[in-house]
């Protein structure tokens, strides 16, 4: 018996030993143009020999003319058998792959590079059959196969893992974070405008000093800023070829998030329940509000995150997260409210202290219901709503993300105060570097792009024929005068109308200058009065003529 089996189910698989790897047929019944390839994989679990790990895989075999060469056969065959299950070796020859990135991982993790490579190999793993030499015809034929192209790499996540998955079998200290394209291009029609909308934004992520990890796009209402971000959405998961890098092929990415300010089903983002997407995709709003189911709240969203054990490098969910907030002012203040029986607050950095029994114990004691505090010198207060957004906004983040992730966010500032984006910003660069992510965000605030360098700044003005014309800024952005950007992005070198009515109205009547000064110097600005002036008394020159 070889040391790989086929089975309808792991119930009817023999129980020989602790070395043997199950392969059954998925119940997930869809097919990858045309294929079916997803399957079960049951791996030996050392620390759990009565309770294989269960991993989702696909499954191909060498492609053959007189039958589908993907799980059709398989189910065909074994359907035939008695004991409903078979040895790999009355198969054609055969191949696998996990469909993530973080599944490579977790195998690593649990049983170490040498052991998780070994299994993988026994299972003729195509990402772990990359990693050494002399594999044999089964690779090369399995890699040049139209099952492997169209449907093992059909996804953007599929595709991440086998292009980055392999590192990780030499050890989770070498997952190279950053593998996200460098340059995303997007395409397409608005109605009631003449012209394509043609967008590209550049990222330099690895960058270890400059942060280039985000994108912003502004404009004045209407121009198409948030259909810009839903529209890389639908590219995304329809894999439609709108959205391209920047030699025009596939893009690179692990996983895409986005964020609406309001309610999702108003948003430009696209529903998140697709039935096989492209890439793995989830939407998101800023907003918590009130009567919010429990799973869904800001303080689920961290507990959640502190009973996680996935990691990204050799870093856990929870510690990207704090890390991240230590970005918030006072970060150390915030804390999630007990059930009223215990009353009291745990401090979030508390999260991670103790032993895995006293952990459990305090977390069981938290009102999932209930929103974060700051708790000052013992007492409580709540938080703002745009402090809420962006803890809200770190938790999910650091939940969600994964290495090379593009992040979505539309018009976050709708409940920031201005004061508050700076950190908002710093909350967002610090997750994006520790997993090597991009962001693209679409705003009205000036005050993202004072975070942001030139070159990842796009403004879209719309010509007098409603062309759209996306622009880069002449001046630099990155911690420029908020009113410099403004007049550039904005045009507020046009006076206020109610300004000049009130100049109007001033300058008609009979008063001389002195006059006007003295009643109106209290009440206006520098640069009005100067305009006032100008016109009661006007320049010699400009009398002459």
């Amino acid at each position: 018996m070889d040391s790989v089996i086929f089975a309808l189910s792991a119930d009817v698989a023999p129980q020989r030993d602790d070395q043997l790897i199950i392969i059954c047929p998925s119940g997930d019944r869809w097919n990858d143009f045309g294929f079916r390839i997803r399957v079960d994989i049951f791996v030996p679990d050392i620390y759990s020999p009565r309770s294989p790990l269960r991993l989702q895989g696909f499954l191909g075999f060498s492609e053959n003319k007189r039958t589908q060469p993907d799980v059709r056969m398989l189910v065909e065959r074994l359907n035939t058998s008695p004991q409903q299950w078979l040895d790999s070796s009355e198969f054609p020859s055969f191949f696998t792959m996990l469909p993530e990135i973080g599944l490579y991982r977790e195998l690593v993790s649990r049983f170490g590079p040498k052991d998780a490579t070994s299994l993988l190999n026994r299972a003729h793993d195509m990402v772990a059959a990359t990693q050494k030499a002399g594999n044999g015809s089964w690779f090369r034929e399995a890699q040049e196969s139209s099952l492997f192209r169209k449907a093992f790499l059909r996804t953007s996540e599929a595709f991440f893992a086998w292009t980055n998955a392999g590192v990780l079998l030499q050890g989770l200290e070498f997952e190279e974070v950053g593998r996200i394209s460098k340059t995303f291009n997007i395409g397409f029609q608005l109605e009631g405008r003449p012209n394509e909308h043609k967008l590209s934004f550049d990222f330099d992520v690895n960058d270890k000093v400059l942060p280039k990890r985000f994108a912003v796009v502004i404009g004045k209402n209407g121009v198409g800023k948030s259909q810009t971000l839903g529209r890389i959405a639908r590219a995304a998961l329809d894999g439609d070829g709108s959205l391209t890098d920047g030699d025009g092929g596939r893009p690179s990415l692990n996983r895409l998030l986005a964020f609406a300010s309001t309610s999702t089903s108003s948003s430009a983002f696209p529903p998140d329940r697709r039935q096989n997407p492209k890439v793995w995709y989830r939407r998101f709003t800023l907003n918590a509000s009130t009567g919010s189911r429990w799973a869904s709240t800001t303080a689920n969203m961290i507990v959640s995150l502190a009973r996680s054990n996935e990691q990204i490098q050799t870093i856990d969910r929870l510690g990207i997260f704090l890390q991240a907030i230590s970005a918030i002012d006072d970060w150390r203040e915030l804390g999630l409210q007990t059930f009223p029986e215990y009353g009291n607050i745990v401090p979030i950095e508390s999260l991670s202290q103790g032993g895995e029994m006293e952990r459990l114990d305090r977390l069981s004691t938290i009102d999932l219901a209930r929103s974060p505090l700051r708790l000052i010198n013992g007492r409580a207060f709540s938080l703002s709503s745009g402090e809420e957004a962006f803890l809200r906004f770190a938790a999910i983040a650091s939940l969600y993300i994964e290495n090379s992730t593009l992040v979505l966010l539309d018009e976050p500032e709708t409940h920031l105060h201005p004061n508050f984006i700076s950190q908002f910003v710093a909350v967002l660069d610090n997750i994006l570097e520790q997993t090597g992510s991009a962001a693209i965000i679409a705003t009205h605030s000036v005050y993202f792009v004072r975070e942001a360098f030139e070159d990842q700044v796009i403004v879209l003005r719309s010509g007098e024929d409603r062309a759209i014309l996306p622009e880069k800024p002449t001046l630099k952005t990155f911690g420029a005068d908020v009113g410099s950007i403004s007049y550039f992005v904005f045009g507020e070198d046009q006076p206020s109308r109610l300004a000049s009515k009130v100049e109007t109205r001033i300058t008609t009547s009979s008063k001389t200058w002195t006059e006007t000064f003295e009643d109106y110097k209290d009440e206006l600005s520098l640069k009005l009065l100067g305009e006032i002036r100008s016109r009661i008394e006007p320049p010699k020159a400009a009398r002459d003529q």
